[in-house]
């Protein structure tokens, strides 16, 4: 672009200059703007042209702020100039690192479209934003070496619109192999295809998951999104009702992301009530860690100078898992059953370590 443009197109390329080079801790006069403007897009703006362009901007609402300086006019009046220009952008530098820092430590996202999403966030701030990602070790990248499923945005895509307007979904899944690689599960020697009602997409533990009711199944299962692969709406087939399923008939109104908060590993279930009894540690350590999976979904019972007895609501597959973490620390009181899935995977450990 060179020469002279239409007024609008001034406007709007004094826009970018604030939004590409100023922030509440860099602004820009006139003059300044008038010089990056013909730098980077070559359009000689005048002296009159760049303050009718930052007024037009404060007409539209766009967020501005400014610098005045008093000045002594001829007959003695002060008037106050405008000297210093910004834009105020819509996110504040930590907000803004906290998002990359989301993207950046996530295990179940590519490293290249990682960087390319990094880089259009560091886009809505000035160019003196610094993200510094090169400060941060992501203790998760190894995950990225076993070649993550390129089609993680594509599915979200597809399962956000098939939930919105309630149809059904058709897909293959897969595992990884030894290989590092994603390999599609098979029946009878070809990709098995699964029909599915997807109703809630939620991330866990660094990872994204479908909560759906796979066909013929009448209970909720709980998928890996970025395991999914050539997923497709089926147009003409709307999912069935979540009020339909046997887990969720007769209740008056349904809040699954609340159900689905109280997966701390997302294994399929219905929550149910367990007691804990629940070594302090010597730090408050195992305490923490409750915290941690379970947030104020947590109700103590009693206390000791050494142990706090609680409950949690938690699908039992899920804290049949969390409680071996904690085996030394944690104590199932209820229910009987989880006690005892509890005692069997520790008679199957001591024999595998009595050896």
């Amino acid at each position: 672009m060179s020469g002279k443009s239409p007024g609008s197109v001034n406007t709007f390329l004094v826009l970018k200059v604030l939004q590409k080079y100023s922030d509440p801790d860099h602004h820009l006069s006139q003059s300044e703007i008038g010089q990056l403007v013909e730098r980077d897009y070559e359009v000689a703006l005048d002296r009159k042209t760049v303050p009718r362009c930052l007024e037009n901007l404060c007409d539209l609402d766009y967020d501005l702020d400014y610098e005045t300086k008093p000045r002594k006019l001829p007959d003695g009046s002060v008037q106050q100039m405008k000297v210093a220009w910004w834009y105020n952008h819509p996110f504040e530098p930590s907000e803004l690192r906290f998002l990359i820092d989301g993207v950046f430590n996530s295990r179940y996202l590519p490293s290249a479209q990682g960087a390319q999403l990094i880089e259009k966030l560091e886009g809505l701030q000035s160019v003196h934003f610094h993200s510094h990602v090169k400060h941060v070790v992501n203790l998760g990248s190894d995950a990225r070496a076993m070649r993550p499923n390129g089609e993680l945005f594509y599915n979200i895509e597809l399962l956000d619109e098939a939930i919105t307007r309630k149809r059904r979904v058709r897909f293959h899944y897969a595992n990884y192999g030894s290989d590092g690689k994603l390999h599609e599960r098979e029946r009878e020697g070809k990709a098995q295809v699964y029909l599915a009602d997807p109703y809630q997409m939620v991330t866990s533990r660094g990872h994204y998951y479908i909560a759906l009711r796979l066909y013929a199944f009448e209970a909720l299962s709980y998928l890996r999104v970025d395991r999914i692969t050539h997923i497709e709406i089926l147009e003409d087939e709307p999912r069935a009702q979540l009020s339909s399923l046997p887990a969720f008939k007769g209740q008056g109104s349904l809040d699954l992301a609340k159900l689905l908060s109280k997966h701390v590993y997302m294994f399929a279930g219905e929550p149910e009530l367990v007691r804990l009894l629940v070594q302090k540690g010597k730090q408050g350590e195992t305490i923490n860690s409750l915290f941690d999976d379970f947030g104020s979904d947590i109700k103590f019972l009693s206390e000791t100078a050494d142990t706090v007895e609680c409950q949690v609501h938690a699908p039992l597959l899920s804290m049949r898992y969390w409680c071996k973490q904690y085996s030394t620390a944690v104590e199932v009181l209820d229910p009987p059953e989880l006690r005892q899935d509890l005692a069997t995977d520790a008679r199957q450990m001591l024999e595998l370590y009595a050896k």
